[in-house]
């Protein structure tokens, strides 16, 4: 939670915060709120990205901060991970995190200034601190080696047709070595979409591994194609429990 009190007071360009902490449902709901710009309003200025939709994404990647001196950008990874469920709500957007079913989403925004960060955790919680980090960094390496992307977060539509939808989702994954791209709940992706990624992108960038997971069978074949695997099945991918419906 001090983590996410030290971004507002590092980023939101406010002038109140506020910290609260209740019991709802026998669980533990931690806030943290400001007055200030707004993450993802911040986020897709420092970065330049076409809208704050996008700034989710590129936020869920990790290693994104908008003050590199101050920051590494692994706070707001790490925390979105540890908790059951995690909720960063701006004016316009909302980033939706439930580790309890292992999805995210992106929702309606509070209609009102500044950031909200929402944290609930099970006081029974058999959730390990550094199991956590350990699926994602190295432990003689400093910084966050391996990321997890949620495809669905890229999503302007049911379907995935164009370069442009598979760039803006690599944007900056280069900076890991191993990247988990999640699949779940998405339908279909076209081929432009998949040879952007798996041949165009990681012809680019052979330092960084792309893991595909959680993909229906459609998704897999389009995959294994522009992989230039066609025929190879979802589970020749690392991708052993997609599911079968």
């Amino acid at each position: 939670m001090t983590e996410m009190l030290n971004n507002a007071i590092d980023h939101s360009e406010g002038t109140e915060i506020a910290v609260t902490r209740r019991d709802t449902n026998g669980h533990l709901l931690f806030e943290v709120s400001d007055d200030g710009v707004g993450a993802l309003h911040k986020v897709r200025q420092h970065f330049h990205l076409s809208s704050e939709r996008e700034a989710v994404l590129h936020l869920s990647k990790g290693r994104q901060t908008t003050a590199p001196a101050k920051h590494s950008g692994q706070g707001l990874f790490f925390t979105s991970k540890l908790f059951d469920r995690f909720a960063l709500r701006c004016e316009n957007h909302s980033w939706f995190v439930d580790n309890t079913r292992g999805d995210q989403a992106v929702g309606p925004g509070t209609g009102s200034r500044g950031t909200l960060v929402q944290m609930e955790l099970d006081p029974g919680t058999t959730v390990e601190l550094r199991k956590v980090f350990d699926r994602f960094v190295d432990v003689d390496a400093p910084d966050l080696q391996r990321s997890k992307v949620g495809i669905r977060l890229a999503e302007y539509g049911g379907d995935f047709l164009s370069r442009s939808e598979a760039r803006r989702m690599a944007h900056q994954l280069a900076v890991f070595e191993e990247v988990e791209l999640d699949f779940s709940g998405v339908t279909t992706v076209g081929q432009g979409f998949a040879d952007e990624i798996f041949r165009v992108w990681a012809a680019q960038n052979p330092d960084t591994r792309l893991i595909p997971v959680h993909m229906n069978e459609d998704v897999a074949f389009m995959v294994a194609w522009g992989t230039g695997r066609a025929g190879a099945s979802g589970s020749e991918f690392g991708d052993e429990d997609r599911p079968t419906d």
